[in-house]
């Protein structure tokens, strides 16, 4: 009998997580399937589907803020500036099982998740863009 394999387009790879105390797990880093195909990754805080619940979509060149996905309009707000720096030490960090910082392993997993779309694939030797804070798309208005 043939076996066949479903393929969720939402599938993610979880990169890690960051917090204001060391071990904490305030903030999650993962990078999803993208239908846009915009490299990019996600950060979160807070349970999904509840009012607390916050995740921005972010471009990986630039750190521009393009999406809030499952967000409700009153948490569409910037991250502060303490957070941004936060998940900035987190990316030089040592992955734990893969040895590598995980922006090396981020930028992996965007190309792992893109599998079927290597025009969109990203140097895993590109450098952390240069900015001091999370960029917004104008749309936002913030």
């Amino acid at each position: 009998m043939p076996r066949y394999v479903g393929v969720n387009l939402n599938e993610m790879a979880t990169i890690g997580y960051f917090g204001y105390k060391t071990d904490s797990r305030e903030f999650k880093v993962f990078v999803a399937s993208e239908s846009n195909l915009k490299p990019s990754f996600h950060i979160s805080t807070g349970k999904k589907n509840t009012k607390e619940y916050k995740c921005i979509a972010v471009l990986l060149k630039t750190f521009t803020v393009i999406e809030f996905p499952d967000t409700s309009l009153e948490n569409r707000t910037r991250f502060p500036k303490k957070i941004f720096k936060l998940f900035r030490k987190f990316l030089d960090e040592i992955h734990i099982i893969h040895k590598v910082p995980n922006w090396v392993y981020l930028l992996r997993e965007w190309n792992s998740e893109q599998i079927g779309s290597p025009e969109v694939w990203v140097d895993d030797t590109m450098p952390i863009p240069d900015v001091d804070d999370f960029q917004y798309a104008p749309k936002f208005g913030l």
